[in-house]
């Protein structure tokens, strides 16, 4: 990369922390303190512990879930595991029509 696109994604990512702070009312800072007791409506990718808040259970019965089908397996991004949050929800749906 050159070095004038490493200076815009450093922008870029102080730009993106200032705002994540201001949403949730607090000072950007360089490590993320805390997560956020809820999971916000507009969120459009959700980790692990964004699923099990929603869900209201532990992280390992939503992986147990997505194990035995019940859940979207997602996909990885920064090697993480993400959700897309209409996923989620239209899984949660056909599980309360069944």
């Amino acid at each position: 990369m050159e070095r004038k696109q490493v200076e815009e994604l450093s922008r870029l990512v102080e730009s993106l922390q200032t705002l994540v702070a201001s949403i949730r009312g607090g000072k950007a800072t360089k490590k993320q303190d805390a997560r956020p007791e809820t999971v916000e409506k507009d969120d459009v990718l959700l980790d692990i512990n964004d699923v099990a808040a929603m869900l209201r259970r532990s992280v390992r019965s939503v992986y147990d879930d997505v194990k035995a089908g019940r859940l979207p397996a997602g996909f990885r991004l920064g090697g993480r595991r993400r959700w897309r949050r209409e996923d989620v929800e239209s899984a949660i749906a056909k599980l309360a029509n069944s």
